[in-house]
């Protein structure tokens, strides 16, 4: 179910389509038994997403993320700012993706969308941890602290995502901080 539930949020950060409402309706049915509380907040993006359409999504999409820095979808740019280390997890992702046999696209690799596909192709245990704990969730802590957010519909997507992330049964390891190390477990970068 998770598996299905990342692949579809990553849909739903995608710039807006119009396969956006078949996305959030999918989501929507797939949380309703599981997470009613996610499912019912999503209800509401629906709802907006309905009464705006989808060339007003692009709109909104592109004033919440795209043109200001603290809600950016570049996930990198939380924990690195634009230093080389960065740079060497961009190329850790990458060279993820391509052994995953994960599909190009436009985006650079630390978008939040290239994330969740990247977590939905993960089996649990200590890479998907790391994923989501040193990675997408203090990420997606600081996006939903931004208060541009606030006004956005797309905050209850960041909440829905939050709760599924947080989940104590997910089968993924805690690991509480971020633990890109040396390891020799570690799939991405050895940062110093």
């Amino acid at each position: 179910m998770k598996q299905q539930a990342y692949q579809l949020l990553a849909d739903i950060f995608d710039y807006p389509n119009p396969a956006l409402p078949l996305s959030v309706k999918r989501l929507i049915f797939l949380l309703e038994e599981e997470e009613p509380r996610a499912a019912t907040e999503l209800t509401e993006f629906q709802n907006a997403l309905e009464r705006a359409g989808i060339t007003r999504f692009q709109e909104l999409y592109i004033q919440t993320f795209d043109f200001r820095a603290d809600c950016s979808l570049y996930v990198g740019h939380y924990l690195f700012g634009e230093s080389g280390r960065r740079g060497l997890f961009l190329a850790g992702l990458s060279e993820r993706y391509r052994e995953l046999q994960l599909a190009a696209t436009s985006d650079i690799p630390d978008h939040m969308s290239c994330l969740l596909r990247y977590l939905a192709a993960l089996e649990p245990g200590e890479e998907a941890g790391e994923l989501i704990h040193g990675c997408l969730i203090p990420a997606i802590s600081r996006i939903t602290a931004a208060d541009a957010i606030a006004k956005s519909p797309y905050r209850v997507v960041l909440g829905a995502l939050l709760v599924l992330l947080q989940q104590k049964d997910s089968g993924h390891i805690e690991l509480g901080e971020f633990a890109w190390t040396s390891s020799s477990t570690s799939h991405f970068p050895i940062l110093p």
